[in-house]
């Protein structure tokens, strides 16, 4: 045992009085005080968790004396003192919650376990909930808990447990009562606090008849849902004003297929969720303080290399580090490497997979991305909100407004340059591709719908080459996405390309007096890539060309400039992500594709010895109301 962990770890150093000792019940009364409210030697503090931590917890881990992992007492860490100080900041002074991002290997599960464990010790009625996406890491969390309770089973804080199941704890016991007539009766007692483990993959309402003081999003990168997941929860966070319940998210980055994105998102915007916020320069040396605030991070130094105190050697840490990503360089181990070590926010969200666009293109998204979180001016122009039908004195349409409100489902990057300027619209301007699906399903399920407007060149006059708008979303009724994705070709102008495999938006769009703005089928592109095309439909586009959709998306990737011109991190992050494999299924891609496609079409059309578009655009288009149908006129 070594300096620091001495001076921290007083019940493990000198150990308890024996029970028939003048000061056991004083030891027991001080030491519940120093895990309530921390201990303190001189102007020096631990919080309450950390004391608990060290002196009553044990924990998995390396044995300094043997060499061996076992089941032993923690180290004091430097790591830890930091971090116990900012749950405390966040949970008891300010009241919030808190998103950590971590490099792998930091014991922050055993961390957790134990404030679960102080929460269900000390607390009485209270609920403690461990919530992940897979069940392997709600297990481990669990369980780290329940050793830590047993271990404690020879000491005054221990509590007996009824139910002790593998995903339920309560801190009760019975007793007989015998009543004045002589007859028994169980009486149940104790402190009635509770652990839950729940694993959410697939039910995002699985908290949400619970009412938490605690909980864990374990191991959030890899836990899709977790952000909906967290909405069902939110509400009983709060009693009568005041926040009652404090939550942490936690996890690696990585594969953002398994929930990372979602991780990223929460972590970059730590207000939206009621988070603490750091400023990014204390992470990332690149960034000018005051730029943008973000979650906790423990960057792969911290804990790696450390002095017999627990203090954390940086020097020869990185050293270390640097020697590892230098011999993976060129590898294809070089991503993982970096990942798994990272020193900075934006190394945890990298993706270690290839993906279909490739290395090259990978890379430049990525570093967008990085460019976009670490300077928010770059979308202080991005919009959310709606886009309303404007009626007449008669109940007809005569136009469309945008509402800005921070939260719908629109996002506008660029808004339509002739109606800025209030000029009539320029045909081919904007090109629509929309990803449908037919089937009316909850807003959970995994395919959605996609709608992405793209500003095409002009002249030199105009500002081109960028995605403007988009729409992603799963209502209830799809003809609420048909009828959205409708909004979008109005309020732009543009034609929409849909895929010709979900049918019914074709419907829609004839029934409500939206043909005009269907795009007809590409028959230059087409012709380049299928001698005869199965599929005999005027609009949209043959699924079995998909593979040339995105071969014509990746050529747009690659112009230069292109990638630095995107805004808009949610579709960075589906094209870094995308594979080309059954089953795999990307909205946002795909609606992507499909305005590169009517690029490629339309500079087709110019060579083509001046043939003309088949379905010219209708600039004088007028609508109305009939019978709750919009009706072209």
């Amino acid at each position: 045992m070594h300096y620091g962990t001495k001076k921290w770890s007083p019940v493990i150093k000198d150990g308890p009085p024996p029970f028939d000792s003048m000061y056991y019940d004083s030891f027991w009364f001080e030491n519940r005080k120093y895990i309530l409210d921390g201990y303190s030697i001189g102007n020096e503090r631990i919080t309450g968790d950390h004391y608990w931590y060290l002196n009553f917890w044990k924990i998995r881990g390396i044995d300094i004396d043997t060499g061996r992992k076992g089941i032993i007492y923690p180290r004091f860490l430097d790591l830890d003192f930091e971090y116990f100080d900012i749950v405390e900041q966040a949970r008891d002074i300010q009241h919030k919650n808190l998103v950590v991002v971590k490099s792998r290997q930091k014991g922050f599960t055993e961390k957790h376990a134990a404030m679960g464990g102080r929460e269900f010790s000390f607390f009485r009625a209270s609920q403690t909930v461990y919530v992940a996406g897979l069940e392997f890491y709600s297990n481990m969390i669990m369980n780290s808990t329940v050793r830590g309770l047993n271990d404690i089973y020879d000491t005054e804080f221990y509590k007996r447990r009824f139910p002790d199941r593998d995903d339920y704890l309560r801190a009760a016991y019975t007793e007989d009562m015998i009543g004045p007539d002589g007859t028994i009766t169980k009486v149940v007692k104790g402190t009635l606090s509770e652990i839950y483990k729940i694993t959410a993959k697939g039910n995002t309402q699985a908290v949400s008849s619970r009412s938490p003081s605690f909980t864990v999003f374990e191991e959030s990168g890899v836990f899709p849902g977790v952000i909906e997941t967290y909405g069902f929860v939110e509400p009983s966070l709060w009693s009568e004003g005041k926040k009652t319940g404090f939550v942490i998210f936690v996890g690696t980055g990585g594969d953002m297929d398994k929930g990372a994105a979602e991780l990223e998102k929460i972590y970059y915007n730590p207000e939206k969720f009621d988070c603490l916020t750091f400023d990014l320069s204390d992470f990332d040396d690149t960034v000018p303080a005051n730029t943008k605030r973000v979650g906790y991070f423990v960057p792969a130094w911290k804990y790696r290399i450390i002095d017999i105190d627990g203090n954390s050697l940086k020097s020869k840490s990185l050293d270390s580090i640097n020697k590892e990503r230098k011999k993976a360089e060129g590898t294809d181990k070089e991503y993982q490497t970096i990942i798994a070590n990272p020193l900075n926010p934006a190394e945890s969200f990298m993706t270690s997979g290839v993906g279909f666009f490739g290395k090259k293109v990978i890379l430049k998204l990525q570093k967008q991305k990085v460019r976009l979180y670490q300077d928010p001016s770059l979308t202080e122009n991005n919009e959310y909100g709606d886009l309303e039908w404007q009626y007449d004195e008669q109940g007809n349409v005569n136009g469309i407004e945008w509402k800005t409100d921070g939260e719908h489902k629109f996002l506008v990057i660029d808004h339509p340059e002739w109606r800025l300027k209030s000029s009539e619209p320029i045909p081919n301007m904007y090109k629509v591709g929309t990803d449908s699906y037919d089937k009316d399903e909850a807003n959970t399920s995994d395919s959605k719908g996609s709608t992405h407007v793209f500003k095409d060149f002009i002249d030199a006059n105009h500002s081109s080459g960028f995605f403007a708008a988009r729409l992603i979303e799963r209502p209830d009724e799809a003809e609420e996405f048909f009828e959205d994705s409708a909004k979008l070709c109005y309020y732009y102008f543009g034609m929409n390309l849909i895929e010709w495999s979900n049918v019914r938006i074709f419907d829609w769009y004839k029934r409500n007096g939206f043909e005009s703005f269907l795009r007809e089928r590409p028959e230059f592109v087409i012709s380049t890539w299928i001698t005869t095309s199965k599929v005999e439909n005027r609009y949209g586009i043959d699924p079995s060309s998909k593979i040339h959709w995105l071969g014509l998306l990746k050529k747009t990737l690659l112009l230069p400039g292109f990638i630095e011109n995107m805004k808009d991190i949610d579709q960075i992050n589906a094209f870094i992500r995308y594979i080309l494999k059954p089953g795999y299924n990307c909205d946002i891609t795909i609606s992507s594709a499909l305005c590169a496609v009517q690029i490629e079409e339309d500079q087709l059309l110019v060579l083509s010895d001046g043939k003309k578009n088949k379905n010219p655009w209708k600039p004088g288009l007028h609508y109305m109301l009939q019978n709750n149908k919009i009706i072209a006129q």
